[in-house]
């Protein structure tokens, strides 16, 4: 809620390609998300930034694995 009010888009990218538990986790959250993100290509961040109607100069991407994110 804080990102929220303070203009900032939360957005998960994930791998999954079955959507139902990134939707049901989103959902609760109230978050948007991409699913079969195909990371680390940046397909499914680009297709995340023009969904968010950002550039890649106002993105920023937290990841917890390195060799997928």
């Amino acid at each position: 809620d804080s990102m929220r009010r303070a203009g900032v888009e939360v957005m998960i990218l994930s791998n999954n390609r079955s959507g139902k538990r990134v939707d049901d986790f989103c959902h609760a959250l109230g978050i948007d998300y991409v699913g079969h993100a195909q990371k680390p290509l940046p397909k499914g961040l680009r297709r995340a930034m023009a969904r968010a109607g950002v550039t890649a100069g106002e993105t920023a991407m937290l990841g917890d694995k390195l060799l997928t994110d």
